[in-house]
C-alpha cells in the first residue's frame, strides 16, 4: 500500500483513520515546513511517534532529563554511545541502567500521545506512507489504537483553548492553600502507611467540599465519587509555590494537556491558586530558558481565532437545518457529499470519527474509479470500509442515496 500527497487532500486524522481502518503496518512521513515527524504502525495501530526535525522538548532524551530522570552527563554519555554503536537512544539508557524498562515503557507511550496532539492540529504539509514490517519490544512498547488516539486528540482539541485561558501561561506559579496543604498531607500520610485501609472515608469526606465547589457542579453532582482523581493527586503532591507549570508537566508524566486539566481543578476546588508576586530565582529563570518552545498563550489566541473561524464557516456551510425535519436532524452539505445527522450525534466522538473514516472511503472509492459507489456495500467489498462499519452502518439504520452530483447519507433519530 503506497499511500502520499498533502494533508490539503487528507487531513492527518484521515490517514490515521485510513491505516486504523485498513489494519496496515508501516511507517508514516509527515512534513509541514521544517518540522517533520515520522509515527510507526503496527496492524493499524500506533506503536510509536517521534519528530524527527524541531520540537526538541519531545526528544525522549529531554524528556527524561527534565523529569528528573537521568541527569545531564548520562545523556550525553547515552547519546555519544547511541551515536556510535546506532542503537535506539532508549535501549542504550536502558543498557547502562539510566532507567528502568518501566520508566522508558511509560515515556515512549507520553512521547507518542504528545507528539500526536501536536501533528493532529496541522493543516497544510505533505506525507507518505510505507508498508514495511517494524520489529520492536512488545515488552516496552505497546501499540495503542488509532481511534483512540482520535478521539483523545479531539476531546484535548476542544478542551485546550478554555483551560490555557483560565491557567493563563504555562510559565505562572502556584502553591497551596491551607485546604491544599491538609489534603497534600493526608496523601503523603496515606503513603507512609503503605495502606488505604481507615483512611478512605477519611479522603472522601475531605474531598466532598472540594467537588462541590468545583466549577463544574452539575458534573459532580451527578457523580458517584467525589475523591480526586489520580492526576490531580500527582499533580498536586508537585505543587511548591517555587516551581512555573512548565516544570510541573515535565515532573508529571501526566503530559501538558491532562497536567493543566488537572492543575485547573484543583484552582477551581480552592486546593491551589497562583503566587502573583512570585520573583524567580536565577535556577528557575534557568530552568525556563533550556524549555524548548511550547504552545505560548499568543499563539494559541491566534489558534483559536482560526479554529473558532473555521468552525463557524463549516458550522454556517454544513449544519443547516431543514424545516421538514427541524429539531429531528442537522444536515451536513459537503462537495460531493452531504449528510444528515442526528443532533445526538453531533457531539459524539466516536460518530465524528466513524463519518470521516465514511467520507474518506468514498474519496477514496472515487479517486480510484472516477465515480462514487452505488452503495455502501461497494466500499466493504473494495477493503475501504471495514465489516464492523458496515455492521454500525445496518444497526443505526443509514441510509445510502446517489445522485448525479451529490451523495447523502442518512441516519434516521433514536
Amino acid at each position: 500500500m503506497a499511500l502520499q500527497g498533502t494533508l490539503k487532500d487528507f487531513s492527518v486524522a484521515d490517514i490515521f483513520q485510513l491505516i486504523g481502518q485498513q489494519g496496515k503496518s508501516g511507517s508514516l512521513f509527515v512534513v509541514a515546513g521544517d518540522q517533520e515527524t515520522h509515527v510507526v504502525f503496527d496492524k493499524g495501530s500506533v506503536v510509536l511517534a517521534r519528530f524527527i526535525k524541531s520540537h526538541e522538548d519531545l526528544r525522549l532524551g529531554n524528556m527524561l532529563l527534565r523529569a528528573g530522570i537521568i541527569t545531564k552527563n548520562q545523556l550525553e554519555t547515552a547519546f555519544e554511545e547511541h551515536r556510535r554503536v546506532m542503537k535506539s537512544l532508549g535501549d542504550v539508557l536502558l543498557g547502562n541502567n539510566f532507567i528502568s524498562q518501566e520508566t522508558l515503557s511509560e515515556f515512549l507511550n507520553l512521547q507518542t500521545r504528545e507528539v500526536l496532539f501536536r501533528i493532529i492540529q496541522w493543516k497544510s504539509g505533505i506525507y507518505r506512507f510505507k508498508t514495511e514490517e517494524f520489529h520492536y519490544n512488545k515488552q516496552i512498547i505497546h501499540p495503542i489504537s488509532t481511534d483512540y488516539l482520535l478521539m483523545d486528540g479531539f476531546r484535548q482539541l476542544d478542551e485546550w483553548p478554555a483551560i490555557i485561558e483560565e491557567l493563563g501561561s504555562l510559565e505562572a506559579v502556584f502553591d497551596l492553600t491551607a485546604k491544599g496543604r491538609e489534603t497534600v498531607a493526608f496523601l503523603m500520610q496515606q503513603e507512609a502507611s503503605g495502606s488505604k485501609t481507615g483512611f478512605e472515608d477519611e479522603m472522601d469526606a475531605a474531598f466532598v467540599e472540594f467537588a462541590e465547589e468545583s466549577a463544574d457542579t452539575t458534573a459532580n453532582k451527578n457523580s458517584s465519587s467525589t475523591a480526586l482523581q489520580e492526576s490531580e493527586k500527582s499533580v498536586l503532591k508537585l505543587i511548591d509555590g517555587q516551581h512555573p507549570v512548565a516544570w510541573i508537566i515535565d515532573h508529571s508524566r501526566l503530559g501538558q494537556f491532562e497536567t493543566c486539566k488537572s492543575l485547573l481543578s484543583l484552582k477551581k476546588g480552592k486546593l491551589v491558586q497562583e503566587v502573583t508576586d512570585f520573583q524567580p530565582s536565577a535556577v528557575q529563570s534557568s530552568y525556563r530558558d533550556s524549555l524548548a518552545p511550547r504552545f505560548s498563550l499568543k499563539d494559541l489566541i491566534l489558534h483559536g481565532i482560526f479554529y473558532l473561524a473555521l468552525l463557524t464557516t463549516v458550522a454556517a456551510l454544513i449544519f443547516h437545518m431543514r424545516p421538514d425535519i427541524m429539531g429531528a436532524h442537522a444536515k451536513t452539505t459537503l462537495p460531493g457529499v452531504a449528510t444528515v445527522i442526528p443532533q445526538e450525534f453531533v457531539k459524539d466522538y466516536r460518530v465524528r470519527i466513524f463519518f470521516r473514516r465514511l467520507r474518506t472511503a468514498l474519496e477514496l472509492y472515487r479517486v480510484e474509479n472516477t465515480s462514487y459507489p452505488n452503495n455502501i456495500e461497494s466500499l466493504v467489498k473494495e477493503g475501504l470500509l471495514s465489516h464492523r462499519d458496515w455492521k454500525k452502518i445496518t444497526r443505526e439504520q443509514f441510509h445510502y442515496l446517489k445522485s448525479l452530483e451529490t451523495i447523502s447519507v442518512f441516519a434516521s433519530p433514536y
